[in-house]
């Protein structure tokens, strides 16, 4: 300012001398200089705020809050555990999405072709990861091959251009689709420990690291709260440090989360079930043995799952072993189920099944083993009946499970369920569902439901897609606050 009266004095004096009218010169002079003037002021002004630490304000009662195992990590390749998994879920996608019902839903591929021997994904090519980069052939490439061990089918990856992904199969795999929910990272991510990724909310980073929403959804802001072990799950929940938690009920951790909470359920691909080791049971002895499991074992699990006579795979429909018991094939026979000891609902299960072969006249008996006895066991054959928990993979394959009852004469069936086209999986299950069922091969129990919990009136509008995933966090909204 002082130099602008400065100049205004020394006009005034040089026209006073001069004795020239020129008043209108001298204010367009005077405007001109005072709109410098303020544009440098302004210019200032911005580069102290450039200096200045940027502060997100919100009101606390609006924050929502997650926690993460620090041990996991939050790679999204890399992370196994339950909260860091549906934590990537928000900032990755796949080239598809499981819906509820197991069915793949195209996320990055636009769409496919397949021909019994490989698939052709066409990406979309309005695709962008969070720092402006599209997403192209060499992205998913490299990412899929960071995850082979879950798609075991496929055989080698090729680019067809930037925006198509050529997969050479091994063998004929309908469900490919179902498997390829794996998250896609860019090609140049290396061995950073938050890669770039495509979905609704990215990791950033203030005091501590947390979610910050790309899209317009209430809870903009997702604050991470670092845990190591799960009594600090627990604490940070029930403290309402964190504002969800997430319990399989089968899982220790469930009665710890019993209280006054609002709980959505989920149903998962985790199978409850009785295996027979065909080894050691003929049929007749396993359709027998069968009859111990009725819906008062399913109901051991509470509210684990609803009982099902068997959605196994979810595909199927009802499962039911009606022949008559033949008792005196069993006389001074005992059997033993064997069943892990870390689990108590599995025991309950176990002895209820127990229970009710006792009941028609077959002695049976509980064995109660460390999980790596059990495990040992079941892998070599030691074993005639056991009560185990499996997690189906997302094509919903039970080959693995079968595995272990030495069962071997299932492979055209097994072959051909996993074959079959997305159209035609139902009609594929059933003729598998028909030959596990003849042989009695399996008892399924119930599927597990994992159970999401929330502080009570906190939320509304809250629902999950699958077990896996937080999808439809974009729906959810806070509760209004009652003052």
């Amino acid at each position: 300012m002082k130099y602008l009266r400065a100049i205004i004095i020394a006009l005034f004096i040089a026209l006073t001398l001069s004795g020239c009218d020129m008043k209108e010169d001298i204010a367009e002079l005077v405007e001109e200089s005072r709109q410098a003037n303020e544009a440098r002021k302004r210019a200032e002004e911005a580069k102290e705020a450039e200096l200045l630490p940027v502060t997100y304000i919100r009101e606390i009662d609006s924050v929502f809050a997650l926690c993460y195992d620090t041990a996991d990590g939050l790679n999204p390749v890399k992370a196994r555990g339950v909260y860091n998994k549906l934590i990537t879920s928000l900032t990755h996608e796949g080239l598809f999405h499981l819906t509820d019902t197991c069915f793949p839903v195209c996320d990055l591929c636009e769409s496919y072709t397949y021909d019994g021997e490989s698939y052709v994904f066409t990406l979309r090519e309005d695709c962008f990861n969070r720092t402006g980069k599209r997403v192209t052939s060499s992205d998913v490439i490299y990412s899929l091959n960071l995850q082979l061990e879950s798609i075991p089918s496929v055989g080698e990856l090729t680019a067809e251009g930037i925006y198509a992904v050529k997969a050479t199969l091994l063998y004929p795999d309908g469900s490919l689709p179902a498997r390829l929910i794996c998250p896609i990272i860019p090609e140049d991510s290396g061995e950073q420990e938050y890669p770039d990724g495509t979905g609704d909310y990215r990791i950033a980073e203030g005091e501590k690291i947390y979610l910050a929403c790309m899209e317009d959804y209430e809870l903009d802001r997702i604050e991470l709260t670092a845990v190591e072990s799960l009594e600090d799950t627990i604490y940070s929940f029930g403290s309402k440090d964190t504002d969800l938690a997430v319990s399989l009920p089968a899982a220790t951790s469930a009665v710890h989360y019993r209280g006054l909470y609002d709980t959505k359920s989920c149903a998962t691909r985790r199978l409850n079930c009785v295996i027979y080791n065909v080894r050691k049971l003929g049929v007749e002895e396993r359709i027998c043995l069968s009859q111990g499991v009725d819906k008062s074992v399913a109901e051991v699990y509470g509210e684990a799952a609803e009982y099902s006579d068997c959605v196994f795979p979810r595909y199927t429909y009802a499962y039911s072993i009606p022949p008559e018991i033949q008792k005196a094939e069993w006389k001074d026979k005992n059997v033993t189920i064997l069943v892990s000891e870390e689990n108590s609902m599995r025991i309950a299960a176990a002895e209820r099944i127990a229970e009710n072969l006792e009941n028609i006249g077959i002695a049976a008996s509980v064995e109660k083993v460390k999980w790596e006895t059990f495990e040992n066991r079941i892998e070599t054959g030691d074993y005639e009946m056991a009560v185990a928990a499996w997690q189906l993979p997302e094509d919903l394959s039970p080959g693995k499970l079968i595995e272990y009852t030495g069962y071997t004469d299932l492979e055209t069936e097994l072959e051909s369920f996993i074959a079959a086209p997305l159209h035609d999986k139902k009609s594929a299950s059933l003729v598998l569902n028909k030959k596990i069922t003849s042989e009695c091969i399996i008892t399924p129990i119930c599927h597990e439901t994992v159970k999401y919990h929330t502080h009570p009136g906190d939320l509304t509008e809250v629902s999950f897609g699958n077990e896996d995933s937080l999808a439809h966090i974009g729906t959810w909204k806070r509760a209004e606050q009652i003052n």
